[in-house]
């Protein structure tokens, strides 16, 4: 039996004044705290030693645009904590287990059209190689390339 507590005239008292939370991406400022949190929680959970993260891997959590706000970061800093031998986790490992999403805060204000697209694109097979875990024919399905192109291209940008 269920019992029918819910007064829907809740939502219209609730909805009187909206609250409205940026996103973390507008929030930089708050990474470093919020990743000490996490560091924290995940320590007296796995009952092992608070771990940190480097000063240049702070930078790249800075520099990443967020794109699943901070249940993506409260993932990635679980997911550091358990796998780092370390008690120091370094950008490498931080970089290896960001999402696929190109890491915002490149300038290419500086660049002329076709160093940028060559930097892009070669940013991007990188990021296809380590989601293939190195296996050609993968990585050339994940960027909609044939493995000849993407052979091609590894030898372009000298990553073979």
């Amino acid at each position: 039996i269920m019992e029918e507590k819910f007064r829907e005239d809740l939502i219209y008292r609730l909805s009187v004044i909206p609250i409205t939370l940026p996103s973390l991406r507008q929030r930089k400022e708050d990474i470093p705290s919020l990743v000490n949190h996490f560091l924290e929680k995940f320590a007296q959970k796995n009952r092992e030693p608070v771990k940190n993260i480097t000063k240049d891997g702070i930078e790249l959590l800075l520099k990443y645009s967020w794109p699943g706000n901070i249940r993506e970061l409260e993932n990635l800093i679980e997911r550091l904590v358990v796998i780092s031998s370390n008690q120091q986790i370094d950008p490498a490992l931080i970089g290896l287990h960001l999402s696929n999403q190109i890491v915002a805060g490149d300038n290419y204000e500086n660049l002329g059209l076709e160093e940028s697209v060559n930097t892009f694109e070669k940013k991007l097979i990188i990021q296809a190689m380590k989601k293939a875990g190195g296996v050609k024919n993968k990585a050339a399905k994940y960027l909609g390339i044939s493995t000849s192109v993407l052979y091609y291209k590894l030898e372009k940008y000298s990553l073979i």
